[in-house]
């Protein structure tokens, strides 16, 4: 069973606290992991999981998602436990998708997404 009210208490939560910054402080580079004196236990014990966001609804999912999948290689490497899902694979072929138009199928909805998620 989900909470019906986690989603729209997260949105809220990123909304007061002003949204994220993709870019961060400071741009991430290979000196600055370096710096880090990161080793292959570092996040040893750690669950992580990468959420590959859905995109280009009227095109056909056809690759893997090659981002999330590079992420997770790299907690893996430090030891981490990580998880990839890739919620644009997913495309429900049902009465809405065809009247919308989408021969391959719509995104999941939020609540739909959350249901996969929690």
């Amino acid at each position: 069973m989900t909470n019906k009210t986690s989603l729209p208490v997260l949105r809220k939560s990123v909304a007061k606290s002003g949204g994220c910054s993709v870019g961060g402080p400071q741009p991430i580079t290979h000196d600055l992991i370096e710096s880090m004196n990161l080793n292959h236990n570092s996040f040893s014990g750690i669950k992580i999981t990468f959420v590959n966001m859905p995109l280009r609804e009227t095109a056909k999912p056809n690759v893997p998602p090659e981002g999330p999948g590079i992420l997770a290689s790299i907690a893996r490497r430090f030891g981490a436990e990580p998880y990839i899902i890739d919620l644009n694979g997913y495309r429900v072929k049902d009465e809405l998708a065809i009247q919308s138009g989408l021969p391959n199928g719509r995104h999941l909805t939020y609540e739909e997404a959350e249901g996969y998620l929690l």
